[in-house]
Order: structure tokens, then C-alpha cells, then sequence
């Protein structure tokens, strides 16, 4: 009895400290998420929350955020979900990704240590080095803010939430 109290009471405490989803990301193919392979069958949106990794992405993706901030990532590419001053951060470390701002300034998006503003179409990062404003270098299929799951779904633990 007191041992399954104790593993109860760890259990929630746990997710108690669990972070809440701030975003979904939607891809046709698997990805790995965080060193776990996701596959493309397991949900339509996947939930993501500040500490991810999202990489080895086997075809585009999008990352959607409840301001309705866009995130269309290339094949290939990884970025990072971080938190600073309040805001959340969306870090390319490798490859390209296009992004459309959303309603709010609580996103904000880098391309390694280089923030990108409205004005940016997108950025590619290679070797460590960063090529900000590029569009539709090919790797996005030329449709950089569609995604498979209902549109303006605000994030949660699936699309069927």
C-alpha cells in the first residue's frame, strides 16, 4: 500500500511539473522529437513544449502557435523550443525554415543567434553560418503554412482535443 502511494504520489508530482504544450507541430512524415522517433501514423498534430528538439524531419513541417504564429521547417532541418523573458523562442540550429508572425510578440524566431524579424521571409543555417531572408529555396515544396490537420487548430495534446 505504501509503495503504490509512493509511485502515485511521484506520478503526479511529475506531471504537475510537466510543461504545457505552447505549440503543435504537423508533418507528413516522421520526425524525432526531443531523441524519440515520432512516425507520421501516431497523431495528425503532435504537441510541443518549451526544451524540444524537433529533427531528422523526413518532409516539411509546420509549427503552429496559439497567436497563430507559423513556422513551416525544411526536410532535414532542427530547431529548438526555448523560453527567455517571457516569450518563447523558436531556434533553427540546421536547416532552413519560413515563418509568419502571429498576432501577439510572445514568439519570437532565431536562426542560431540571430533573431529574425517580420521582414524576414525565412532563414537557412549551415556549417554554423546563417543566410536570413531566403523563401522557398525548395525545401519547403512552395507551400510553407499548410499542413495536413484542420487549419487554425490552436495547440493542444492532439487534433482531437
Amino acid at each position: 500500500m505504501t509503495r503504490t502511494l509512493l509511485t502515485l504520489l511521484i506520478a503526479t508530482a511529475a506531471s504537475a511539473l510537466a510543461e504545457r504544450p505552447v505549440a503543435t507541430i504537423t508533418s507528413a512524415r516522421e520526425f524525432t522529437l526531443s531523441g524519440v522517433r515520432i512516425p507520421a501514423t501516431a497523431v495528425s498534430s503532435w504537441p510541443l513544449t518549451v526544451g524540444d528538439v524537433v529533427s531528422n524531419l523526413s518532409s516539411p513541417a509546420v509549427i503552429r502557435f496559439s497567436d497563430n504564429t507559423q513556422v513551416a521547417v525544411g526536410v532535414g532541418s532542427s530547431v529548438k523550443l526555448e523560453a527567455a523573458e517571457g516569450r518563447t523562442l523558436v531556434r533553427l540550429t540546421d536547416g532552413s525554415l519560413n515563418y509568419r508572425a502571429g498576432s501577439t510578440q510572445n514568439v519570437r524566431v532565431y536562426a542560431l543567434d540571430q533573431q529574425l524579424d517580420k521582414s524576414d521571409a525565412g532563414a537557412r543555417v549551415a556549417g554554423g553560418h546563417v543566410r536570413k531572408g531566403h523563401r522557398n529555396s525548395g525545401d519547403h515544396d512552395g507551400r510553407e503554412f499548410e499542413s495536413p490537420g484542420p487549419p487554425g487548430k490552436p495547440p493542444g495534446r492532439s487534433q482531437g482535443e
